[in-house]
């Protein structure tokens, strides 16, 4: 009895490590036993580019299952069958990253590809494309890039090259699990290893740790969580773990982490982003238990002081003359710890700071940034008109509303902001009027 899988996944990122839709097929003997479609929780944020591919956005999968509860499901199909796809070696690779993410054994499946087997058989100057080929051969394909539209097509595509040129065991080879690769986003890596050097260094710098500072450690271990395995962050994963179950930052605990930060920031971003994104960091770190004191003021500008040439960067400037200011007497009132933590949160979360407002965009002039939960960003615009506002591509003197998308939001919590947020809190800054929302507030 011959068994075939035909299967296709579908990602939410670039480095195509997690899956979002599965579709499968099972058949015996040329006779097709079941099909059936999931939808999964990849437990990571989806990419904009990845969204205008397939239109599978984190809302629609929010409810799903994550993929170790698909994989016991299918799992005996997989084992004892020839899996088939369309240029199936991407689809058992990314299987092969996410298999590694959630320590799942499996060792090697044997597959048959519709794209090589196309090729073997040279149909002319056809482009071996799933869609070309479906095309060419009259094969029904509703919606390329949904992962059951796509599998169906695969099957179907599987029995005509069957029946020109019948399959052997010369068409058949084995994936070897284990040879793929977890790799972190080098932005990601970078920006997250400064925002936690920073963290570190704003809540030692008074001498003592409350429940409070390490809750902002804790933050950050969750907003990386789903990243807690890719070489860098499993490393500083290490130390955060062992800074949370003691309760205390042990010795050298800072300095690895910092010697970290160094090892991998700088490639990617330049000397003075880097030192903004450590900046932020040691801000949030300070902020943490809601209260600055001398300590803590008097570590930071001794950083800032060390780090002059930020001068001219929003906003160091702001801080900087802010904390020479209160300063001058070498005391904090209660006034001025005020002021001090409202610029600080405004400079570490210009986001959340909106969270409560009454919003209506109704007439408003709207600018959109980042990646949105909702849908891609022609979706948003779409659904922007239709409560009645207007949408501009750049952040302008006329612009009322910066809509800040929820994927891209704790990118610039933890040391990023974008141009586009970094531009509205200037023309904040100067007194223009204009409002920095999440997503959430408005849609």
């Amino acid at each position: 009895m011959k068994k075939i899988v035909f299967f296709d996944v579908e990602t939410n990122n670039l480095r195509n490590d997690r899956i979002c839709q599965l579709a499968m097929i099972y058949e015996e003997d040329g006779q097709e036993i079941f099909e059936k479609c999931w939808y999964i929780d990849p437990e990571s944020p989806f990419a904009e580019q990845t969204i205008r591919i397939h239109g599978i956005t984190q809302d629609m999968v929010k409810d799903s299952p994550s993929f170790p509860a698909i994989w016991k499901e299918i799992q005996p199909y997989f084992e004892t069958s020839l899996i088939v796809g369309h240029n199936v070696n991407f689809d058992l690779t990314v299987l092969d990253k996410v298999f590694q993410y959630y320590d799942i054994q499996m060792d090697a499946v044997t597959y048959g590809d519709t794209i090589s087997k196309a090729g073997q058989m040279a149909y002319g100057s056809y482009s071996y494309s799933l869609d070309s080929l479906c095309e060419a051969f009259n094969v029904v394909l509703d919606h390329h890039h949904d992962a059951m539209s796509d599998t169906r097509a695969c099957r179907e595509l599987y029995h005509i090259f069957d029946k020109c040129n019948p399959w052997s065991t010369a068409d058949e080879h084995t994936y070897w699990f284990g040879k793929a690769t977890l790799k972190a986003d080098p932005n990601e890596l970078d920006s997250a290893l400064l925002d936690l050097d920073g963290i570190l260094f704003g809540i030692i710098s008074d001498g003592t740790v409350t429940s409070e500072e390490l809750s902002a450690i804790e933050n950050w271990s969750d907003s990386h969580s789903y990243q807690r395995k890719y070489p860098g962050f499993s490393e500083a994963y290490e130390v955060v773990n062992q800074i949370l179950e003691s309760g205390l930052i042990p010795d050298g605990a800072p300095e690895k982490i910092h010697r970290l930060s160094c090892g991998y920031g700088g490639k990617l971003y330049s000397r003075t982003t880097i030192a903004l994104q450590t900046l932020k960091g040691i801000v949030n770190g300070i902020i943490a238990d809601d209260v600055i004191n001398e300590g803590e003021l008097l570590s930071l500008r001794a950083w800032m002081s060390q780090n002059m040439e930020l001068h001219g960067n929003y906003p160091f400037d702001t801080l900087f003359e802010t904390i020479e200011k209160v300063m001058e007497d070498n005391t904090i009132t209660s006034e001025e710890q005020e002021e001090l933590l409202s610029i600080f949160r405004r400079f570490t979360d210009p986001i959340g700071l909106a969270q409560d407002m009454d919003v209506s965009i109704a007439g408003k002039t709207c600018c959109l940034s980042g990646n949105f939960v909702y849908g891609s960003k022609s979706t948003v615009e779409k659904k922007i008109i239709e409560m009645g506002g207007t949408i501009v591509p750049s952040v302008t003197k006329k612009t009322d509303v910066l809509i800040v998308g929820g994927q891209g939001s704790s990118a610039w919590a933890y040391g990023n902001y974008g141009n586009k947020v970094k531009k509205a809190l200037q023309m904040q800054q100067s007194g223009h009027p204009i409002e920095i929302l999440g997503e959430t507030q408005v849609l």
